[in-house]
């Protein structure tokens, strides 16, 4: 019998370790980026593996040496991650980190809702510069929609082509904020 407890016991440590040693750590996940994207994604709004480990490197003691290592190592979607999560951190030397990608063609895999898609560097970064303040904001208000005060006017939004996207694809959710507004403007 105490053989049998410590045969199981032995046999479910090997299994955790070996478990552990196959999944790669967050800063390994973002480094290796294949998409960049935030929020929901797919029908189901699921939230990508990379997007977590992102978090989980954004809340570490180690996150600005993180983000800079991953700036140097990245794929460009990792280092779109490492770029959001540096501003995010309010990194006092931010804009001269982002002067290299600004005017970059290269493009990003992106996700956003349902939708994959190619675009720009310089457009993701205006993206991130865009919306890294708002994200934080959010955040501290979790219980309240991130729509406008009442009264306020729509935001101008660009058409996808204006934004340099060329690869668009739908993952059964054709009805996306980014999809939705190409409809309605006609681009």
């Amino acid at each position: 019998m105490k053989f049998r407890k410590v045969t199981s016991s032995l046999a479910l440590l090997v299994a955790l370790t070996a478990r552990s040693r196959a999944e790669p750590n967050s800063f390994q996940i973002v480094r290796s980026a294949r998409w960049f994207g935030i929020g929901g994604f797919g029908i189901a709004g699921t939230i990508t593996r990379e997007e977590i480990a992102f978090q989980s490197i954004r809340r570490s003691s180690r996150a600005r040496e993180q983000f800079q290592k991953i700036l140097t190592e990245g794929t460009v979607e990792g280092r779109m991650y490492a770029l959001l999560g540096l501003k995010r951190l309010n990194t006092p030397n931010y804009e001269t980190l982002t002067l290299p990608y600004q005017r970059s063609k290269v493009l990003v895999h992106r996700c956003s809702g349902c939708l994959r898609f190619t675009e720009p560097t310089y457009a993701v970064v205006q993206w991130i510069n865009r919306y890294a303040n708002l994200l934080t904001e959010v955040e501290r208000r979790p219980n309240k929609a991130m729509l406008p005060p009442a009264g306020s006017p729509p935001p101008v939004r660009p058409k996808l082509a204006d934004r340099g996207v060329t690869t668009l694809t739908s993952d059964f959710c054709p009805l996306t904020s980014d999809f939705m507004f190409a409809i309605g403007s006609g681009g």
